[in-house]
């Protein structure tokens, strides 16, 4: 059955309620005057994270603000009350600003009383409006790009709101995620760029868009980078889309099995394995799929698809975490179908680069990171000996090298850099470490 998520924009006076409201420099504040959240120590629930690098979890104070948003009964009351005490709320970082309105909403549910719950709801209407403003603002391309017969797709934030948490309050979004097919990619960029949409980044597979109003839309054309090229995953979660419909547009979003994938992967991993970003959304994300979605959420699928983009060890981490750290309720029997899982060595080379920032990789797991990167853009079925002939060309290709006799020297300069760079960064992670105390 479709959602349908639409109708005019939002037109009310918002003077009543912006009084009480976090100004926007105070809700964008970053963390150069905010202190940063203090990283978990190794459980066994983390053993497979290294809470410095791309796998990191929610520091302490952050934890507590989880489970007080997303926890249940006594357990969440004792998360807040903590969270209360640790946390200083009026220098958030920033990912834990956007979890607020989701805390909001938890404390209402409870019947809470306490003088942030007009801070909080603040949050909670700021992100209401602001989401509003823009599924009305996007409605306009997905409009243009169902009329010119491209198929599209919600992805993210725009997709999680509609199909998961069914409340525009709740989830913040930067800006606006569509996906169309590969082919239709070209015709799509077109189109946008005509309806004043200029594109102000490219990605791999994506592009990001800014109108003149500032409203900001990323165009995708694949769904998962980190899976190798050989295999075509996004035909088969483009076959198993539902349809929803926004402002009386026809679209669609991935099945829960397929978003819950793609929220680990665009979360605990974000995008591919040299990409240094990380969230403390996805836990949220995940638990919303998780109890949205319990009696349709195909898991013998969640974990097939992650095997086939060798995103089963993250798969692993991420539903680890959620289960013995935020009581999400994942089977038990899934978690011990994902712990069999074999991973693949090139797995293993990728979980290990994500596990720290890019200068930290030593220059054997830099050279093994690239060879991986390698070998995932040929054919499956490319010999051993083939494969081993075009790695000189692939280094002289990325490295940017004008004549194959100076891959030597530009290896071996590469090579130094890297341990000096791996070297002191961890003196610096060391001496951050020690002033944890």
């Amino acid at each position: 059955m479709e959602q349908d998520h639409g109708g005019e924009a939002p037109r009310f006076d918002t003077a009543g309620w912006q009084a009480g409201l976090p100004s926007r420099a105070r809700i964008a504040r970053r963390d150069r005057g905010a202190p940063q959240a203090r990283q978990a120590p190794e459980t066994k629930e983390t053993r497979h994270m290294d809470a410095r690098g791309l796998y990191r979890i929610p520091g302490p104070v952050q934890e507590l603000l989880l489970k007080a948003a997303l926890g249940r009964g006594a357990t969440a009351v004792a998360a807040w009350e903590q969270w209360k005490r640790q946390a200083d709320v009026d220098r958030l970082d920033a990912d834990s600003q956007r979890l607020l309105p989701q805390l909001y909403l938890a404390l209402h549910a409870r019947r809470a009383s306490d003088p942030l719950m007009g801070l909080l709801k603040g949050f909670y209407r700021r992100t209401w409006y602001e989401n509003q403003l823009l599924f009305h603002a996007m409605a306009r391309p997905l409009r243009s790009l169902h009329d010119a017969g491209i198929e599209t797709m919600l992805l993210k934030g725009a997709a999680l709101t509609v199909t998961h948490y069914r409340d525009h309050g709740l989830r913040p979004m930067g800006d606006f995620d569509i996906l169309v097919r590969a082919h239709d990619a070209p015709e799509a960029i077109g189109l946008l760029e005509a309806l004043g949409f200029a594109p102000s980044q490219a990605f791999g597979q994506a592009m990001h868009f800014r109108d003149a109003a500032g409203a900001e839309l990323d165009l995708h054309w694949r769904l998962f980078p980190e899976c190798p090229r050989d295999v075509d995953i996004d035909a088969e979660c483009w076959e198993g889309a539902v349809p929803i419909t926004v402002h009386g547009v026809s679209t669609r979003a991935l099945n829960p099995a397929d978003q819950l994938l793609h929220v680990i992967a665009h979360g605990l991993v974000h995008g591919p394995l040299w990409a240094e970003v990380g969230t403390l959304l996805w836990p949220a994300d995940a638990a919303a799929i998780v109890r949205a979605s319990s009696a349709e959420l195909d898991w013998d699928r969640v974990l097939a698809q992650a095997r086939r983009c060798r995103l089963g060890l993250s798969v692993r981490v991420a539903l680890t975490y959620l289960r013995e750290v935020l009581d999400v309720p994942i089977p038990v029997a899934v978690m011990d179908q994902a712990r069999k899982t074999p991973v693949s060595l090139a797995e293993r080379i990728a979980h290990r680069a994500r596990a720290r920032p890019a200068r930290r990789w030593g220059p054997w797991l830099a050279l093994c990171v690239a060879y991986v990167q390698y070998r995932s853009s040929l054919p499956a079925d490319l010999g051993t000996l083939r494969t081993l002939a075009g790695v000189p060309g692939f280094f002289q290709r990325k490295w940017g090298l004008g004549h194959p006799w100076s891959l030597s020297c530009a290896a071996l300069f590469r090579g130094t850099r890297r341990i000096a760079w791996a070297v002191s960064g961890a003196r610096r992670y060391s001496r951050a470490g020690d002033g944890d105390g």
